[in-house]
């Protein structure tokens, strides 16, 4: 048996989140596991929550220590890896290195492959970090047409990596079957690599894996054919060369899809159940979700610091199951890690037109405001994502229940809210020909397909956008924006985001001034127009623990002939 734990936290996550984590899952995980020597497996933490551990919870540390660990690397901040440039990986590499050096004198030959996402451009630098085997998993191989999995094979036409898969019946059994089951599968199977999260965090497992013993028991029946990958590896040969297809984990490959696509592609694998009928790859979520994408293009411009480094850090720029994207503690940590790493230089990008006045930094899209992000406060208040349709809103699938406990990906959730969707992205300036406002309607996004278009020139910090219609003129100041607006029959829509929308109610209201306030932020605006119209930008994403209603951001709508 080839057994392998996987920890990772988003970088600078909540304390609670960490401290819940670290009570339920890694303290008694390690604890446990500290009372067997001889018990072998293989452990991987990306960098950072590793390093917290050890300044905030020294006896887990200390647990860690004992145990009988061979060290597996990766970046330090856990990127997909795939996603960054060859120099950034092998930095976040060869910091995570140095780190197992120092405080366990590991010398890791293994990687993990963060979120198991493969990719053939990167086995060079793996290679130059002294990377002789990496993780994937055993629907890698399937998929591009491989029948063994009880192994590894060698990958690579010039520089060569072994690659062991991972046993995807063993994922789903350990540690939700019992003791014994789990056994019988691991006698006719090897691998076994996964999150440990599974072991006391997710929902159910921390009464089941230590309370009833599960964990004990496991290692007590299983200790003696445990075994390091590194003593494998070195006494067994290759199954096969192989070269599999660019892949992540098997669910990952759908959750990249169109929500329409994932309930398709479900459909056509219950029909004629293939290995060949899959998804996408990893990167096509920077389609998907274009706030991802853009985040990513604006990280590649910075001053390559820490902070550079840590926006790296996965879990912000995908959505599957857990939170992602849709979590905007991540995004707020995001743009706080690009304020610190910004250039502050007026570029342009992809379509998009950065302009810097006095550590305020405003990007546009055309006649469209993206992004206001302050150096001083290191928040961006127009970080809002749209309301997207997501599979699980349109595609039940219910279980049969056995009344035992279940993986996270075998779960059954119930969605009792009504659940709106945007067909457009939630910038600001956003200008439609729209006779009457209507503010059910607006939350239902039903003047859609009203938005008017706009011939825009830039000069300097002064923005002029004109059509048959109307004309908006934008002028950019030092965390001040002035703009005026004219035109009959139309509205503006503005989204904001705040650090939190207590201070913040719904409704049609009247008056000259809003100002917005969570707190720590405050915005001001100010026209000279009786009547607007504020809602909640509301998702309902899915997560371990169920469906998430979360604030996204709010919409300021206008309905002005002549607006300042």
């Amino acid at each position: 048996m080839l057994f392998g734990v996987h920890l990772h936290q988003p970088v600078d996550n909540f304390d609670f989140v960490i401290e819940e984590a670290i009570n339920k899952c890694y303290g008694p995980f390690f604890e446990i596991l500290s009372k067997y020597p001889e018990f072998k497996f293989a452990f991987h933490s990306s960098g950072w929550i590793l390093e917290k551990i050890k300044n905030e919870y020294r006896d887990v540390f200390e647990n860690i220590k004992k145990c009988n660990i061979e060290f597996f690397t990766g970046g330090f901040y856990e990127p997909i890896l795939v996603s960054i440039p060859s120099k950034d990986r092998i930095y976040q590499i060869n910091k995570l290195n140095k780190f197992l050096k120092e405080n366990f004198n590991a010398d890791p030959k293994g990687i993990w492959i963060t979120e198991r996402v493969w990719d053939d451009e990167i086995i060079p630098d793996l290679v130059k970090c002294g990377i002789k085997y990496a993780i994937v998993d055993d629907y890698h191989f399937f998929a591009s047409g491989y029948k063994r999995i009880n192994g590894f094979y060698q990958t690579g036409l010039f520089e060569k990596l072994a690659l062991f898969p991972i046993d995807k019946e063993l994922r789903y059994a350990i540690p939700f079957k019992s003791v014994d089951e789990a056994i019988s599968l691991i006698k006719k199977r090897l691998v076994i690599f996964d999150d440990i999260e599974k072991f006391g965090l997710w929902p159910g497992t921390f009464e089941w894996v230590y309370k009833k013993g599960w964990l004990k028991e496991f290692i007590e029946k299983s200790i003696k054919f445990s075994e390091h990958f590194s003593d494998f590896y070195e006494n067994n040969p290759p199954i096969a060369t192989a070269f599999i297809e660019n892949l992540s984990y098997e669910e990952m490959t759908e959750w990249c899809l169109d929500a329409e696509d994932i309930v398709r592609l479900k459909e056509d694998k219950k029909r004629c159940k293939s290995i060949f009928v899959k998804g996408s790859i990893w990167k096509r979520f920077f389609y998907k979700y274009p706030e991802s994408f853009y985040l990513h293009q604006r990280m590649l411009r910075g001053i390559k610091n820490e902070s550079y480094y840590k926006l790296q850090t996965n879990d912000v720029f995908w959505h599957g199951i857990f939170g992602g994207i849709y979590l905007p503690n991540l995004r707020d940590n995001a743009y706080r890690y690009l304020a610190e790493c910004d250039n502050l230089k007026n570029e342009e990008f992809n379509g998009f037109k950065k302009i810097v006045i006095d550590k305020c930094i405003y990007v546009f899209k055309d006649d469209k405001l993206v992004e206001i992000t302050s150096v001083d406060t290191k928040f961006n208040y127009l970080n809002v994502v749209s309301r997207k349709k997501e599979f699980y809103h349109i595609y039940k699938e219910h279980k049969k229940s056995d009344g035992k406990i279940k993986t996270i990906h075998e779960m059954d959730y119930e969605l009792d809210k009504n659940v709106y969707f945007d067909e457009y992205l939630r910038y600001s300036f956003i200008v439609r020909e729209v006779e009457d406002i209507d503010f059910e309607k607006l939350v239902k996004n039903e003047y859609k397909s009203k938005e008017l278009e706009y011939y825009v020139k830039y000069k300097n910090e002064k923005i002029i956008c004109e059509n048959e219609k109307s004309t908006k003129i934008i002028q950019l100041k030092s965390k001040k924006i002035d703009f005026e607006i004219r035109g009959e029959n139309i509205v503006t829509e503005f989204s904001f985001h705040l650090f939190n929308y207590e201070n913040v109610k719904e409704g049609e209201f009247e008056g000259e001034e809003i100002i917005l306030s969570d707190g720590i932020h405050n915005l001001k605006i100010t026209f000279n127009i009786s009547k607007y119209f504020i809602y909640f930008i509301k998702t309902y994403s899915l997560s371990e623990k169920g469906f998430l209603e979360i604030i996204q951001g709010i919409s300021i709508v206008f309905k002005n002939d002549n607006l300042k």
